[in-house]
C-alpha cells in the first residue's frame, strides 16, 4: 500500500512582507542538526522582532548550492 502526502497550497497577497532569519551554512549532512538550532534561536528572540503578525508561524527557505564569499 502506498501513502500519499497531501499538501495544502494557498496564495496570499500582501503589500509588503519582510523576513527575519538566521543563515545556516554547514556541510550538507549537518543541516539536519543545525536548522533546528537556528529555528530555536529565532523563536527565543521573537520578542525582538517588531510587527510579527503571527508568532506561531515560521517559514523556512533555502537555496541549494549557494556559497558565500564571507
Amino acid at each position: 500500500m502506498s501513502s500519499v502526502k497531501k499538501q495544502d497550497i494557498a496564495v496570499h497577497q500582501w503589500k509588503e512582507l519582510k523576513l527575519v532569519c538566521f543563515r545556516v551554512l554547514c556541510p550538507g549532512d549537518e543541516y539536519v542538526v543545525e536548522i533546528p538550532k537556528a529555528t530555536f534561536l529565532l523563536a527565543e528572540r521573537m520578542d525582538e522582532i517588531k510587527h510579527v503578525s503571527n508568532p506561531k508561524h515560521m517559514y523556512g527557505a533555502f537555496v541549494v548550492e549557494n556559497e558565500s564569499a564571507n
